[in-house]
């Protein structure tokens, strides 16, 4: 939940400082940098780099986010096993958890409906908004 909390503040903080409402990635490289761009969230730097399917956030304390997006799908943000194991490598504060295991916990949150496969052959999931919107309104 962490991730995924850490994302959207990423994703409001560039429309707070670039005053728009639609998918920052839709606006990479139009109204700010694709690469290099910081944002500032609790006193806390973020470099962004938006690249191909998606983008990764660097936060000043170490901790580096990956995800792919699909901006003008339902569901945005799409997450693979090696996202969230780089998320807990990279983090002092959660237990560092392999691919393998972050699949698994994967395949138990599609159970729940929370996430469902978006690309089986690249263990690609998609986290669905309702839930998100739930969460995230907590």
């Amino acid at each position: 939940m962490d991730f995924v909390r850490k994302a959207k503040e990423v994703e409001l903080a560039l429309q707070r400082k670039f005053s728009f409402q639609e998918n920052p990635y839709l606006l990479a490289g139009k109204s700010f940098r694709k690469k290099g761009e910081i944002v500032t969230i609790n006193d806390e730097q973020v470099e962004i780099w938006y690249h191909g399917s998606g983008c990764t956030f660097n936060f000043s304390e170490g901790i580096e986010l990956n995800y792919s997006i699909a901006p003008i799908s339902e569901n945005t943000i799409k997450i693979s096993p090696w996202s969230i194991h780089k998320f807990t490598d990279t983090s002092k504060k959660y237990v560092q958890l392999s691919q393998k295991e972050v699949l698994k916990n994967y395949e138990a949150l599609e159970k729940e409906g929370i996430m469902s496969r978006y690309m089986k052959e690249f263990d690609l999931f998609e986290i669905h908004e309702d839930w998100l919107e739930m969460v995230l309104t907590r």
